[in-house]
């Protein structure tokens, strides 16, 4: 009945765990699906998988997936992050997120 607010693209540990270093973009595409959020550094591609739930009871999760490749398109690193640094369009995340 009392079902979490979720938004975003959830990235699971296992998910995160089949990843490996020199894997292809289209790969990664395939196993995690295509970030909501592309940025383009000097040195390659950044992207982005940022979530959030917010429960009724219990703590709320923000958190980022980071997938970084290299100039050639291929996996450097990938992590998640605790946080959202940017708005997400709904006022209700953001003020869970302390961005308003």
């Amino acid at each position: 009945m009392f079902q979490p607010y979720k938004n975003g693209v959830q990235v699971t540990d296992e998910q995160l765990a089949r990843l490996s270093v020199g894997m292809p973009a289209s790969e990664v595409e395939q196993l995690i699906g295509y970030p909501p959020e592309i940025e383009n550094s000097s040195s390659g591609e950044i992207w982005s998988y940022p979530y959030s739930e917010i429960p009724h009871f219990g703590q709320n999760i923000n958190e980022t997936t980071i997938v970084r490749f290299d100039a050639a398109g291929k996996l450097t690193k990938a992590y998640k992050t605790n946080t959202r640094a940017s708005a997400s369009g709904n006022p209700l995340l953001d003020a869970a997120n302390g961005l308003q």
